[in-house]
């Protein structure tokens, strides 16, 4: 059990009985219950519980969302300030719709959805937030109120994209910190109480606080670490025998596709020299491929709008010609690497052969990609790999299949190099296969090497923790030197408030 303020449960100023329940402002002022409270509340509690899996925390945090959601949540979602308990005002909800208070309710919802997985949550968070753009942001970018107040809508917007990856919630957020920065900025670089309110700030500030400038550096910090680490990432590269006895011979996508992955097989990236890894002897050819991707946008249907497909045979991909436009595209949301999408293509079978695929994933709305993922496959039917410098099919490969026959007794694993059919024999099929297939030195598959950097390791965001919380670093070298560049940069802003 977690302590608070020396004792176990609810936090200090909480009464969930007196008043039908919700929190005063102050253990000492019993006047109002406030939404703040409530809603800070319940984020606090979810937390909590997200930290020691105890159900009365989430019980604590269920009661005080609800206590705000039945009492000042307006029917736009916004939040009304205060319940009145006394005075003549008692009973009445007053007096304001603020903007921090509505950055409380996104957040809250946020945090439920995380715990729960209710799709519920999430929409009530993005039903807040579209009620809150409209409300709180003028048509230039704005956002009204002043700046220890607004951040907390900025960070709110943030944590819903973590969530949804609407472009909309980032949109807001830059849109606002722009025109902060373009016309609330003081000549020393210095920002007010109010973010946009009283006009552009063209003079120095006569005084400034420390408390007017923090929410300023903390809606920029999470602006930055949103851009940085909140877009899609390609994180897995997979070629898949289609139509095979390793999928039960089905030529649709689903979850019995990734018994068919081809393990020895890799994607060849941009930057490297292909070998036998990069392409498979698949009589059928390049027919599967499987892209996993971190961050995908919920809901995220691709197609070919969101893909290019070329299909060549040299070490210029530019001049390579259009490939056979895919079966079929699908979506699986999280039964990729680590829980992310599996984006599984599908082409007809013996519709590319001979020849290396180069599959480019785009960067659009859809795929959320900061840039676009390029990567390749290649297929010389018949081919064992028996000679590393060259995939020809000849003689030796005829041979080989022969000398490794394969039954119904032993049959052929995935990666067995001889089974061209993929059908778990080795047998008189595949020798014909091998047989019909045979190169030479001008129409076998090249081992190219493909142009540009390889791309750089995937960067999850919680590798960029301490971007987050500098207090939770880990003792390490290098985050020992993040460390101090961040204790030197306020005590140098420090110090210049100081002075």
């Amino acid at each position: 059990m977690v302590a608070l303020n020396g004792r176990k449960g609810p936090l200090v100023g909480v009464s969930v009985a007196a008043g039908g329940g919700g929190t005063y402002w102050s253990e000492f002022d019993h006047s109002f219950k406030d939404s703040a409270g409530a809603l800070q509340g319940a984020r606090g509690s979810l937390m909590i519980f997200k930290a020691t899996g105890e159900q009365e925390y989430f019980d604590h945090a269920h009661r005080l969302y609800t206590w705000a959601q039945h009492t000042t949540q307006q029917p736009s979602g916004l939040f009304m300030e205060k319940l009145y308990l006394t005075g003549p005002n008692a009973g009445q909800v007053g007096d304001w719709e603020l903007v921090n208070f509505a950055g409380f309710g996104i957040s809250a919802n946020v945090l439920f959805y995380e715990v729960t997985g209710d799709d519920a949550h999430l929409q009530e968070a993005q039903r807040i937030a579209a009620a809150s753009v409209a409300r709180f942001t003028d048509p230039n970018g704005a956002i009204r109120d002043e700046g220890y107040w607004a951040y907390e809508l900025t960070d709110a917007l943030v944590n819903l994209y973590r969530q949804d990856h609407d472009p909309q919630w980032l949109g807001a957020v830059r849109d606002g910190l722009t025109w902060l920065h373009d016309n609330k900025r003081d000549p020393n670089g210095r920002y007010g109480k109010f973010w946009g309110r009283q006009g552009p700030q063209t003079t120095p500030l006569d005084s400034w606080n420390l408390n007017d400038m923090a929410p300023v550096a903390r809606a920029y910090l999470q602006l930055g670490l949103v851009d940085r680490v909140m877009h899609s990432q390609v994180v897995g590269r997979h070629l898949f025998y289609n139509s095979s006895v390793f999928d039960g011979y089905a030529p649709e996508a689903d979850s019995r596709d990734d018994d068919a992955i081809a393990p020895d097989k890799a994607a060849l990236m941009p930057g490297e020299t292909a070998g036998f890894a990069h392409y498979t002897s698949y009589a059928a050819g390049p027919n599967g491929v499987m892209v996993d991707v971190a961050g995908l946008p919920i809901g995220a249907t691709l197609d070919a709008n969101d893909f290019e497909f070329r299909v060549g045979n040299d070490n210029d991909p530019s001049g390579w010609a259009v490939a056979p436009t895919p079966g079929a595209i699908t979506v699986r949301p999280t039964d990729g690497l680590g829980g992310s999408a599996r984006v599984t293509i599908t082409w007809n079978d013996y519709a590319i052969t001979g020849q290396w695929l180069q599959i480019t994933v785009l960067d659009t709305q859809d795929t959320d990609l900061p840039v676009p993922e390029v990567f390749y496959f290649g297929n010389a039917v018949g081919e064992t790999g028996d000679a590393p410098a060259d995939a020809r099919v000849n003689a030796a490969d005829v041979l080989l299949t022969r000398n490794n026959p394969r039954t119904f007794l032993t049959p052929a694993p995935i990666d067995f190099p001889c089974d061209f059919n993929r059908d778990g024999r080795v047998n008189a099929t595949d020798l014909l296969i091998a047989r019909i297939n045979q190169t030479h030195l001008l129409d076998a598959l090249k081992l190219i090497a493909v142009p540009g950097e390889e791309p750089a390791a995937y960067t999850s965001p919680e590798e960029l923790a301490w971007l987050h919380a500098f207090s939770e670093m880990e003792a390490d070298e290098s985050s020992a030197q993040k460390a101090a560049t961040a204790e030197d940069a306020v005590d140098a802003w420090l110090a210049s408030y100081e002075a």
